[in-house]
């Protein structure tokens, strides 16, 4: 009631949008069980379709910027890890370079190396490990995108947008099976000619989209 005082918009966008930051704040720590093997995940997935004059972005900024205001914070505390990492990767380097040298120098002058395998193996083990970021919303986004960010290490975060207008037209919604995966609870796999590829499991992302009857339409 109070945002549609303040907002004038009709109640069939606010609700969704509602449920939509609700899902949004829950969604990685919430799983509803019915019995012993069937369980949901609580994300939501809504197209909102509303026309110019009815308050969408509005209603939109006003229900995310407590999770703009979140997302602020989580940025500067992964400022401060970065800047931490970057000290300890830097340290780290110089550890590996002069372990690099020793080998190099006993293994050319013929002298034991044990130790000195020893001491990379343990510097191997001890490389720092960058900071993940948490980015909680998406506006503009693609398939592509998605998985760069799972892959990244955030796993929980919605793709919302309130002039969606656009995301109709690209790859994002022609292919869809990335999204029902990830709607379903399944595993994402996607290998590469190099390296170990990403192997994505318990990921959670909400779809929200909010777009001009024409537009929906048209798609």
């Amino acid at each position: 009631k109070y945002v549609m005082n303040v907002s004038q918009a009709p109640d069939s966008l606010i609700i969704p949008l509602m449920l939509s930051v609700m899902s949004l704040a829950c969604q990685d720590l919430v799983e509803v069980q019915v019995n012993e093997i069937l369980k949901f995940q609580i994300t939501l997935y809504f197209i909102v379709i509303a026309g110019s004059g009815e308050r969408k972005s509005f209603v939109f900024n006003l229900l995310t910027s407590p999770v703009h205001d979140i997302q602020e914070m989580l940025s500067k505390e992964y400022e401060e890890k970065l800047k931490k990492f970057n000290g300890e990767m830097k340290m780290w380097r110089l550890k590996e370079s002069v372990a690099d040298k020793a080998y190099r120098e006993a293994v050319k002058e013929g002298h034991r190396t044990e130790h000195i395998e020893e001491t990379i193996r343990m510097l191997q083990d001890s490389k720092p490990t960058a900071p993940s970021y948490s980015n909680l919303i998406l506006n503009d986004v693609t398939t592509a995108a998605i998985k760069q960010q799972l892959g990244m290490g955030n796993m929980s975060f919605s793709i919302m947008n309130d002039e969606a207008g656009r995301l109709l037209t690209m790859d994002f919604l022609k292919e869809t099976s990335v999204l029902n995966s990830l709607w379903s609870g399944g595993r994402i796999v996607q290998e590469k000619g190099i390296g170990p590829g990403i192997n994505i499991n318990g990921a959670r992302l909400g779809l929200t989209l909010m777009v001009q009857p024409k537009a929906f339409e048209r798609f």
